[in-house]
Parts: structure tokens; C-alpha cells; sequence
């Protein structure tokens, strides 16, 4: 399982939601998105714009079947995508 992370910019996150990633990836292809830039083994710092959470952060791991979005394990983030418009992502799976 993959786990969703709502960022405030630096490294301070959410608990995080588990998501299968074929769940993540098939939600954001369906909402547009195509591609997810992988940032690394820790979370990524973004820019601090308020002090609530404005980012999503998708950290996949190990035991995920990795894909052409996502290819290796460590933190993505999809450019264009924070938590104004990517709330699809956290509404339970079916």
C-alpha cells in the first residue's frame, strides 16, 4: 500500500492515508494528471505558504507493484496537484 501525505511544505505531514497505487494512479489519470516526479527518500520541501496543509505527497513503497508513473519506491509529487484539487485522492476506496 501506497500512503497519501497531506504537506504543510516542509517535512511536516499528515499520518498519512494508505492507498493501492493502481487506486492512486487510475484517480489521477481519470482527474488529468499524467506524470508524478519522484523527489527522493524523504518528503519534499515546498515552499511554507500558510500554516495549514496544501500539498499531497505520495510515498510508495517496497512492497508496491511499481508502474511507469511510479517507478521506484520513495516520495513523488504531481505537479499541479495540491489539496484544492486533489481531494479525489483521499475519498475512500470502492
Amino acid at each position: 500500500m501506497a500512503t497519501l501525505f497531506k504537506s504543510k511544505g516542509n517535512a511536516d505531514t499528515d499520518a498519512g492515508t494508505d492507498r493501492s497505487l493502481p487506486t492512486i494512479e487510475a484517480r489521477l489519470k481519470a482527474n488529468g494528471f499524467k506524470r508524478a516526479l519522484h523527489t527522493g527518500e524523504g518528503p519534499p520541501n515546498f515552499p511554507v505558504v500558510t500554516e495549514f496543509y496544501s500539498y499531497v505527497v505520495i510515498a510508495v513503497s517496497e512492497l508496491d507493484e511499481k508502474s511507469k508513473m511510479f517507478p521506484a519506491n520513495g516520495f513523488y509529487h504531481v505537479p499541479e496537484l495540491d489539496l484544492s484539487n486533489g481531494g479525489f485522492l483521499f475519498e475512500p476506496e470502492k
